[in-house]
């Protein structure tokens, strides 16, 4: 398979199975194989297994928050902060705007 083919078979894969074969790799290198012997059993370079193994597992998840989580992920943010009066102005409007959810 060319490198392009390579390329796009992986843009082919569902996020499950991305997932599946990043934990495949993981358990591979916790036996101790080099990231060549990996890179050799899923037909990719060794510099692709190194990415794929440095990705954060959250990266690995769901793709899409959706709107609720994002609102929750900003509102959370604003929470932290000190509350001046444009923090609690904006806390509010995002409050309202989880509720309308």
């Amino acid at each position: 398979m060319s490198h392009s083919g390579k390329i796009r078979a992986s843009a082919s894969m569902s996020v499950e199975e991305r997932a599946e074969r990043r934990r495949r790799m993981l358990e591979m290198k916790a036996a101790g194989k080099t990231n060549a012997e990996i890179g050799r059993q899923f037909g990719i370079s060794r510099e692709a297994v190194r990415q794929i193994l440095d990705k954060p597992a959250a990266k690995w998840g769901p793709p899409y928050r959706g709107r609720r989580g994002t609102l929750e992920k900003r509102l959370a943010k604003w929470r932290g902060r000190p509350l001046t009066a444009a923090a609690k102005r904006h806390i509010a409007e995002l409050e309202s705007e989880l509720a309308s959810l």
